[in-house]
């Protein structure tokens, strides 16, 4: 919170740090609520920054018709396993690397 108060300001410290009784310092649900709207979401954040390099190391192929002959109308060279929509020729579809 000091930190806080350093960067801003008009923050209000107050002392809502409590000690248990094995000597642990434990901050109030306020605070951490305060502190994850000064942090904002960092995972989210995180994942943005680095998405695209992890989505263009998937193998990218160009679909053909011919390859979903002979594969059951649910296999992933025949529709999309996340939106459910099939492929059309041309299509640019990305391997994941799950079986």
């Amino acid at each position: 919170e000091a930190i806080m108060a350093e960067e801003d300001p008009m923050v209000e410290v107050v002392d809502d740090e409590e000690e248990d009784d094995d000597g642990s310092t434990e901050l109030s649900y306020e605070t951490l609520l305060r502190l994850g709207e000064r942090m904002g979401d960092v995972k989210t954040e995180r994942w943005q920054l680095k998405a695209r390099q992890e989505i263009d190391k998937l193998p990218l192929l160009t679909f053909t018709t011919k390859m979903a002959e002979g594969k059951d109308e649910n296999d992933c060279y025949a529709k999309c396993l996340v939106c459910q929509f099939k492929y059309e020729d041309g299509d640019s579809i990305r391997i994941l690397p799950c079986k």
